[in-house]
């Protein structure tokens, strides 16, 4: 994806569209407005959605923002907004994050004139990404791989794999919490040493800072993310 800027969209106009969290392949009836009905095909329920908007008084943009300052911002996506993605806490960078300027329509594809970075995520259910970083301090992020119920070990075996599946021949430098170099328990390992080993062989490990990292004033870095080709 070619990107004829580095500056985002109109924060207002970001945060303000709402994605519907509606089912795909099913036959949606909005009965009025706020006020949409389907059938689960895989138990037969009929399922209602009602949001707020389903009252004329509160689609105003007055309600809206009195309303607004009641709840925290995952509270109110998922509480008045039913957006079930909303998890607890809040999105670091939820004020500069916009998924028609961010994610990218079509495939990015990867160049092997760059290393891929792998960032890292332990603990219970481990999580690596891949990206690559281009000239310009544009960060496209190709892939994702996230465990579940599976030993970290296991999940590492899994990670090679895909990298070799995905990335033939690329080059890695890893990116880890600062944790990772913390002992596991009472075990002499730690995750820093765990990526060394094989099947990873990691050979370049960068711990990141355990706050935002500053940057100077005026710098920007812009992120992609997309399906790797």
């Amino acid at each position: 994806m070619k990107l004829n800027t580095l500056e985002l969209p109109d924060k207002q106009a970001s945060v303000s569209i709402v994605h519907e969290e509606i089912p795909e392949h099913v036959e949606v009836v909005e009965v009025m407005k706020g006020f949409k009905t389907w059938v689960n095909p895989i138990n037969g329920f009929r399922v209602l959605r009602i949001h707020y908007s389903v009252d004329p008084v509160r689609r105003t943009s007055e309600w809206q923002a009195a309303e607004k300052k009641k709840y925290g911002e995952a509270e109110w996506n998922r509480e008045q907004e039913l957006m079930w993605e909303a998890l607890e806490g809040r999105a670091v960078y939820a004020d500069n994050w916009s998924s028609d300027f961010h994610v990218s329509k079509v495939s990015l594809g990867w160049n092997p004139k760059y290393p891929v970075v792998r960032g890292w995520d332990f603990g219970l259910n481990a999580a690596c990404i891949f990206g690559q970083l281009f000239p310009g301090s544009r960060l496209f992020i190709l892939r994702e791989a996230v465990s579940e119920d599976i030993s970290f070990e296991t999940f590492l075996t899994e990670v090679g794999r895909l990298s070799l599946e995905w990335f033939p021949g690329a080059s890695f430098v890893e990116f880890i919490d600062p944790t990772g170099r913390y002992r596991i328990g009472a075990n002499a390992k730690t995750y820093a040493g765990m990526l060394a080993d094989k099947p990873i062989g990691a050979r370049r490990i960068i711990s990141g800072a355990g706050t935002l990292w500053p940057r100077p004033r005026g710098e920007k870095t812009t992120a992609t993310t997309g399906a790797a080709g």
